[in-house]
């Protein structure tokens, strides 16, 4: 897997309107999420706890202050009307970048904030009215008698620059991040999170689950850039590492770390075994202990994953050594996401 980390504009690269609104929401509801859809052109399909089902239609306007929006916001009702037949439905919402996801209503502020989301009942009397409208002109049973869980999600998405043009979605990145207590990661964490919602786009029935989310966020904040980092230096040191196999560890470590988000089930594989050796190891000082279940552990794991040359024994030391000191990330990703 190719881990794009090129320096090229977010939208340049194919993520759009769509992309940045199934990331928002996912984020949105993390802790109750269990994987997320981005189906088609405009639908987006959230799965939560308890066979909870929300349904998105995510209309994109060029003119995000145009009021023309009626034929749009049609489009979005004729579908989340077949969305409403789901017995799991939960909610149905309709998303836009417009001032006027409705369509012209004079007057009306309801929708002028970059983020604003309303249930039906809290929409504005005009807004009401419109919505009313377009229910007997497209005659949409299902929709009609579903209107309490129906809401209008207004998202913007202006500006010359990712900055601002994503900034909803940055300053939920920001959060998220902050909590995990990953900062240093950011960077990295946004454009693997990125990366897998175009991935979701790309193949309509792929879907992204919890899971994957977790460990890829947990391989891109553990394993990314390490052989820049103290914990390289420290391991060449202790373990004595050749400055032959100190640049052969550099040539090979990513490639390898890339192998580790299509299986994850790796790492908890040398967690679960750390584990088991800490019930006869557990005294040892801790730099000690961590050695010798590296040189312990090291054959098993390189034939696991092919690498049995000689001069491998040092990169899967390495990758080892990197899991054990960094264990506690992965336990403070998952409170946050409530895995």
């Amino acid at each position: 897997m190719v881990h794009n980390r090129t320096n090229a504009s977010l939208v340049e690269r194919g993520f759009h309107y769509q992309d940045m609104v199934s990331l928002i929401v996912f984020i949105d509801n993390i802790e109750q999420v269990t994987k997320i859809n981005v189906e088609g052109k405009d639908d987006i399909d959230l799965f939560l706890i308890n066979n909870k089902e929300y349904y998105y239609q995510a209309k994109e306007t060029i003119n995000p202050y145009r009021s023309n929006m009626s034929g749009m916001f049609e489009e979005a009702l004729k579908t989340l009307n077949e969305d409403a037949k789901s017995k799991r439905m939960d909610r149905i919402i309709y998303v836009s970048n417009s001032t006027h996801p409705l369509g012209d209503a004079k007057n009306s502020t309801q929708f002028y904030p970059s983020y604003s989301l309303y249930n039906y009942e809290d929409l504005e009397p005009i807004l009401k009215t419109k919505v009313s409208a377009k229910i007997k002109k497209l005659d949409i049973n299902n929709f009609k008698e579903n209107l309490d869980k129906f809401y209008v999600l207004k998202i913007s998405y202006e500006g010359a620059d990712d900055r601002t043009k994503l900034r909803e979605l940055n300053d939920r990145i920001d959060v998220l991040v902050n909590n995990m207590g990953l900062n240093p990661h950011k960077r990295d964490l946004a454009n693997e999170w990125q990366q897998m919602i175009m991935r979701s786009t790309e193949e309509e029935e792929r879907t992204v689950t919890k899971e994957e989310f977790y460990s890829h966020t947990v391989v891109t904040a553990m394993f990314s850039r390490k052989v820049d980092s103290k914990d390289f230096n420290d391991f060449l040191d202790i373990f004595d590492v050749s400055a032959e196999n100190e640049s052969y560890i550099r040539e090979q470590y990513e490639e390898l770390v890339d192998g580790l988000y299509d299986d994850f089930e790796m790492i908890n594989k040398i967690e679960t075994e750390y584990n088991n050796f800490l019930k006869t190891g557990a005294n040892m000082p801790r730099t000690k202990r961590l050695k010798k279940f590296v040189e312990k552990y090291e054959s098993t794991l390189s034939e696991d994953i092919g690498r049995t040359k000689k001069k491998d024994s040092d990169v899967v030391k390495f990758l080892i050594w990197i899991t054990i000191k960094t264990k506690n990330i992965a336990d403070e990703i998952r409170d946050v996401i409530n895995l």
